[in-house]
């Protein structure tokens, strides 16, 4: 008896597990919960008239991973009034931005259960996720839910994490003047006695968070045909400038393009989205229906482009997505990349045959110094400070100080004092001072542009000097935190870490790695190190090494096949 009793003690304490609430994101480590895997979510949400406000429920079907005695969900600062698991009433407590649940029942490991959760309120959260992110949008012409990086858990109790994707049944009601779009395929539409209508949709494959929206409003929407099996179907505000218009009927092309190069679309419809910027504040890859401004760059190409960068991530970052946020350069590094690839070949007669090249001549300069910067041949750079310094008298201070933004510690101190000694007491005129500089015996000069601009507002012009850390150019793999998770360096040195691949291995074997790489993982999750280690099976150390450098090193490795090397580009001058 009491070796029973103490069998059964043991089994129930196992039990009394609670699930974690993180999954450890070096980024966002509050976001996502241990415990169990989301399977399927079905969420119903009926809109207040003003879109600001929801009454709704939602059930989640998982696995236990652990044997659970609570568990949590993601969610914010909206009121909970009923939480359901397999049925029975459970416990729960709420804190923005976590539920966490306790069944009557225990959960075991590798047992499925459900949880409905009865909410209502206004959309919203305490935390501060990133800079330059909204959410519940509303605007004149209706509104939008955006949910990158984590935000579906303002709006629904969930997993929010990309490394548990799941599929979704999604009911939407509004008024039925108004369309109710998300993602997916529309199953049905309902009309309600009480003058609203229920819009339906399901998304059937295993879906990340941070790719669901919601949107209310009045689009035209434009059926046009199919790549194959595939729906290709927009949404346009009435606001989409024609260019954008052209640009998103380019979707047929770019899926196209992408399927021949990488593997098939791996979704059963496609298209864009367009709205307003209060609406829609940047692009968004969201899954098979991708989201874009009305207006922007007003040019064919760069439209396009922006187009084929989100039609890009429906593989990388949709099909095969990351496992925490700090793997980002395996979305946004090939996205950037692919989108260059397909303006190249759609474009060819306007950019040019080297228009990759050039994109990465361009961006070099930044990847070697990290921060947003320029390098001046010596004609170049007087032209430059004759243009943008204001017509002044210079104490010997200030020619000190703008010597010293220009130049840094490059510049000798003997012949710092040499030019600072033909100052007189009541100083120099700027004329003056750029004819000492240009007697200087420099090639090239590299600073960066806040360098520049403080010496311009030396000279008295009126300039809005950007912040020390602003600009910021990071090696891709080398995320730490919230506000640099979408700086350049993710996107445009993760490019160039994707390109630098291809020189090194050539056409035929680079695209046949995507290839392998996509099906390995395609509706899975991938890390930095899952895509590394991919590399240095298909294609050797070397090639590992090569990618380990690009991501990871602080200073961007030369480019030898582009005639481009680090040395050439940091910051300072090369004084003969």
């Amino acid at each position: 008896m009491i070796v029973l009793f103490f069998i059964v003690a043991v089994s129930l304490a196992k039990a009394q597990t609670a699930g974690s609430n993180s999954l450890g994101d070096s980024i966002f480590p509050f976001m996502g919960n241990g415990g169990y895997d989301a399977l399927d979510y079905h969420i119903r949400i009926k809109f207040s008239d003003d879109l600001f406000s929801i009454i709704a429920s939602s059930t989640m079907k998982a696995v236990a991973t652990e044997d659970l005695s609570s568990f949590n969900l993601d969610f914010g600062a909206m009121t909970v009034s009923n939480v359901v698991v397999n049925n029975q009433p459970a416990r729960y407590t709420h804190a923005d931005p976590e539920l966490t649940i306790a069944p009557a029942t225990p959960l075991r490991k590798g047992q499925e259960f459900t949880v409905s959760v009865v909410y209502s309120g206004k959309p919203s959260t305490k935390l501060r996720l990133t800079r330059g992110f909204g959410d519940w949008n509303i605007g004149f012409f209706g509104f939008v839910a955006m949910s990158q990086p984590s935000l579906m858990f303002t709006w629904n109790p969930v997993n929010d994490h990309p490394s548990d994707k799941a599929t979704y049944t999604i009911e939407l009601t509004t008024k039925k003047q108004k369309q109710a779009v998300t993602n997916g395929k529309f199953v049905s539409q309902m009309i309600n006695k009480d003058d609203t209508a229920t819009h339906i949709y399901r998304i059937d494959v295993p879906t990340a968070t941070y790719l669901v929206f919601l949107a209310v409003g009045d689009w035209e929407i434009v059926e046009d045909g199919k790549i194959g099996s595939v729906r290709v179907r927009h949404y346009f505000d009435v606001n989409t400038s024609p260019l954008r218009v052209a640009a998103a009927k380019e979707t047929k092309k770019i899926v196209a393009f992408f399927a021949e190069k990488l593997i098939p679309y791996p979704f059963s419809e496609v298209g864009v989205m367009t709205a307003t910027r209060d609406l829609v504040p940047y692009a968004l890859e969201t899954q098979s229906l991708v989201l874009i401004r009305t207006n922007g760059y007003e040019d064919l190409k760069n439209d396009t482009e922006l187009v084929a960068h989100e039609m890009a991530h429906q593989w990388f970052g949709a099909l095969v997505t990351i496992k925490n946020h700090e793997d980002i350069f395996l979305h946004e590094g090939f996205a950037t990349y692919l989108s260059w690839v397909f303006s190249l070949e759609r474009f060819l007669g306007t950019v040019g045959a080297n228009y990759i090249e050039k994109k990465i001549k361009g961006y070099y300069v930044l990847a070697v110094n990290g921060v947003d910067s320029q390098c001046f041949e010596k004609k170049q750079f007087i032209e430059e400070i004759k243009y943008s310094l204001y017509s002044k008298t210079w104490s010997a201070e200030e020619v000190n100080l703008v010597l010293t933004h220009f130049f840094t510690a490059e510049l000798s101190r003997a012949v710092r004092d040499q030019v600072i000694q033909t100052v007189s007491s009541s100083g120099i005129s700027t004329q003056q001072l750029i004819s000492s500089i240009e007697r200087l015996q420099f090639n090239r000069v590299c600073l960066t542009n806040r360098q520049l601009m403080l010496a311009q507002e030396l000279s008295g012009s009126f300039v809005q000097l950007p912040e020390p850390d602003a600009g910021r150019f990071l090696p891709p793999g080398k995320i730490f935190d919230a506000d640099n998770l979408f700086n350049d360096g993710v996107y445009d040195r993760g490019a160039m870490t994707v390109h630098a691949l291809r020189l090194h291995l050539g056409d035929d074997k680079f695209w046949a790695l995507l290839r392998g790489f996509l099906e390995k993982f395609k509706f899975k999750n991938a890390s930095n190190a899952d895509w590394l280690e991919f590399v240095e099976n298909f294609a050797g150390v070397k090639a590992r090494q090569l990618q380990e450098r690009w991501l990871f090193d602080a200073v961007a490795p030369d480019f030898p096949e582009l005639q481009l090397f680090a040395a050439d580009y940091k910051i300072g001058a090369d004084f003969k």
